[in-house]
């Protein structure tokens, strides 16, 4: 009985048996090689995914929340935005690499624009790949410039050139026909 007792546990900690080991490491290995996947190439795998242009604005959910008498958590206003079709669709966005420009600079909300992006299976948001303004139907690719260092980037990140300290300009170029 001891000696069973003792194969069990060493100081208070319980042995695993070899099997079990060995399947939870054949299971973690399987999962970290889907997550090493690239995530694009993940996202379009999935089912009723397929990449969409629409058009809209961009809106604030807490301004829309705000006409039904919703009162949106202040800390999560910033990060709350959707994409309210021509047609009068509301598609939560996610924020990602592709939409970031849009949470960071409010001079880009309310204001015609086109996306790219994929509406993944299931949960009904937008995950914007790219977004375009729109100028009299004329979409604009849309960049931050450092006249001084002559660097572009596709989002503000606090305004300011990581190089100079200097101010990033938005521009918005039409897109070639």
């Amino acid at each position: 009985m001891r000696q069973a007792r003792d194969n069990l546990a060493i100081r208070g900690q319980h042995k695993v048996p070899p099997l079990f080991f060995a399947l939870t490491v054949l299971v973690g290995l399987a999962g970290a090689a889907l997550l090493s996947l690239h995530p694009r190439a993940w996202l379009s795998a999935q089912p009723g995914n397929t990449a969409l242009t629409l058009e809209g604005e961009v809106i604030r959910l807490a301004d829309l929340l705000k006409k039904e008498e919703i009162q949106l958590d202040p800390d999560a206003a910033p990060f709350a935005l959707a994409l309210r079709t021509r047609d009068g669709k509301i598609l939560p966005i996610v924020k990602t690499l592709g939409s970031r420009a849009l949470f960071q600079d409010g001079r880009l909300l309310n204001r015609p624009v086109q996306v790219r992006g994929r509406i993944p299976a299931g949960p009904g948001i937008l995950v914007i790949e790219r977004f375009y303004t729109l100028k009299n139907g004329i979409p604009h690719e849309v960049y931050y410039w450092c006249e001084t260092c002559a660097i572009r980037r596709d989002y503000p990140d606090k305004g300011v050139c990581e190089c100079c300290g200097g101010p990033m300009e938005l521009r918005e170029i039409p897109l070639p026909r």
